[in-house]
């Protein structure tokens, strides 16, 4: 009933008065107040009558309906996962001439060129300029995963405040999408320029041009920090510093910085308990 008044008063008053102000809320309520006086009375808990929480529901009901959104095109398209913080383009539409269809079947080609050409026999401009024009098909099968997760998490968060059994098996309709299932599906977007390539346009930046800003302006501070702070801290880090030390050649500066960003990189996921292996691909197992 209440809500249905200030709804109705509302709607009457913007039609009246399109610039309408506080006092002529504060009049309305008066005068409904004194003509109901038994359903509308406001009693405070304390027993004193209150005057104000009609009129201040009348007022930002009046203000929100007149009130212009502000967010921008990207912030409403702007997901809220955690693993799309950084992106540009997290999801995007198909091109104006792509149907699903047709990004099947360039799919579908990427996939078998992939499987019956010699590596060296690869032409990376065919390669990358199909994988630009499929995007947004690799970012609809990327999100499924990304998107389960947060499902699930929710999900959990829900039976937590309803108290429902922490064993009981939550019912999920939505079909896994693992790592192992994309390499099928886009086995280029596994290889380094297919994989910067997909960087580049999900976040805009150029990552080598952006990794070689880090290494000349920053990599050094950097690596000077995660020996004060992170080494003293970590045992595991401690040892790792050691070893590191110890291979880091003289002279070479790209050799140098090589190592320099490789030691930056495991001691920071140390020190932040991340799990290397989720992380970084190790292309060759040694010692260090």
């Amino acid at each position: 009933m209440r809500k249905v008044l200030v709804q109705r008063v509302v709607n009457q008053v913007r039609e009246k008065v399109p610039h309408a102000r506080r006092r002529i809320f504060v009049q309305i309520v008066a005068d409904v107040k004194a003509k109901y006086p038994g359903t509308f009375k406001h009693e405070l808990a304390n027993g004193k009558v209150g005057k104000r929480s009609l009129t201040k529901k009348m007022m930002d009901t009046f203000d929100n309906k007149k009130r212009t959104p502000h967010t921008t095109r990207v912030e409403c398209e702007a997901p809220t996962l955690k693993a799309a913080y950084g992106c540009v383009q997290w999801r995007v539409s198909l091109p104006s001439n792509q149907t699903v269809e047709s990004q099947e079947e360039i799919r579908s080609s990427l996939a078998d060129y992939f499987s019956t050409r010699r590596v060296s026999a690869w032409d990376w401009n065919h390669i990358q300029e199909n994988m630009k024009l499929t995007y947004a098909s690799q970012r609809k099968d990327i999100n499924k995963q990304a998107e389960l997760i947060e499902k699930l998490r929710k999900e959990q968060l829900k039976r937590k405040r309803t108290g429902r059994v922490e064993g009981e098996e939550m019912e999920v309709d939505d079909v896994t999408v693992t790592t192992a299932h994309l390499a099928d599906l886009w086995p280029f977007l596994f290889q380094p320029l297919g994989m910067k390539a997909h960087f580049n346009i999900l976040t805009k930046t150029d990552i080598d041009e952006n990794v070689q800003l880090f290494i000349d302006k920053t990599l050094d501070s950097l690596h000077e920090f995660c020996k004060k702070i992170v080494v003293p801290k970590e045992k595991k880090a401690r040892k790792l510093n050691k070893k590191l030390a110890k291979k880091i050649p003289e002279g070479d500066k790209d050799k140098v910085n090589e190592w320099k960003l490789s030691a930056v990189l495991l001691m920071l996921t140390t020190y932040f308990k991340e799990d290397w292996s989720e992380l970084i691909l190790m292309t060759e197992v040694c010692q260090t």
